[in-house]
């Protein structure tokens, strides 16, 4: 009679879906996000030797970046190509897609209704909680599958929302100088960054740009190395939209490596 045998597993043990690795990535960001928020409210950054891992320490100073001022909702109203940004937030069914069983793609109105849910708090929120969700997330993606395969989802997860954030609040029909005009009114507005252009190849399709006071980087430690991967893919994604090309970016320059700019390299991929 044949001995029956426990089914092989790999080093992270049984094998799951995709649905559920993420789920688990996500309860364990938010296990570490919640630890050192509540060990250290006030001081986080990122370290990065040998490997990207999320830490706090109150010997590295405060990141540079903080919650200006409360900007009330009524306040931001974008120009976009199909109505107001503050419309494709509001009204009708919306789908929660973090527990949904279906593989539909994100969509913009997937947002939920930010008027309806925070009306006293707001839209606004202090840029340490932005990264402290980021931060967590890309460390225990590179803790489960490597900087490679973290890089990956996380510019992917980038080019996503640059797309969708480009057809949804930025007009797609104007003319290219209208559009990166709009495109720095917005990012400004939206405190993502003071975005510039240096240089653009009308020929190639080739562009060079930069982004002070980025949200993703300005005041880290400097590492030595480039850490705006989810940039990559939005800026990707913004310029893919309107171009109807697509666009390979990549970060030249970053806060983490000494510069005080963060600069990107974009051209369409043939």
């Amino acid at each position: 009679m044949a001995i029956p045998r426990a089914p092989k597993t790999d080093k992270r043990g049984p094998k799951t879906d995709k649905r559920g690795d993420l789920i688990e990535v996500l309860h364990h960001s938010a296990s570490i996000a919640g630890f050192i928020f509540k060990s250290f409210p006030r001081i986080f950054i990122l370290k990065t030797a040998p490997r990207r891992h999320f830490d706090s320490s109150f010997e590295k100073g405060l990141l540079v970046r903080r919650k200006r001022a409360s900007v009330a909702q009524d306040a931001l109203t974008l120009p976009q190509n199909d109505g107001s940004f503050n419309n494709q937030l509001n009204g009708g069914f919306m789908e929660n897609v973090f527990q949904t069983n279906t593989k539909k793609k994100f969509e913009w109105k997937n947002l939920g209704d930010i008027k309806l849910g925070r009306a006293g708090l707001g839209d606004d929120m202090p840029v340490i909680v932005y990264r402290l969700m980021q931060y967590t997330i890309m460390d225990t993606l590179n803790e489960e599958f490597g900087l490679e395969k973290a890089n990956y989802y996380l510019r992917k997860s980038g080019y996503l929302a640059g797309s969708e954030f480009a057809r949804n609040v930025l007009n797609l029909e104007q003319e290219f100088n209208g559009f990166i005009s709009q495109l720095q009114e917005t990012l400004k507005h939206l405190k993502i960054g003071i975005l510039r252009m240096e240089k653009f190849n009308a020929e190639t399709g080739e562009i060079v740009l930069t982004v002070e006071e980025d949200l993703d980087c300005s005041g880290l430690p400097v590492t030595n190395e480039n850490v705006c991967i989810y940039d990559e893919g939005f800026i990707s994604g913004i310029l893919e939209a309107f171009t109807k090309q697509k666009y390979d970016v990549r970060e030249i320059d970053c806060w983490a490596n000494g510069n005080r700019v963060c600069r990107f390299k974009g051209a369409p991929v043939k």
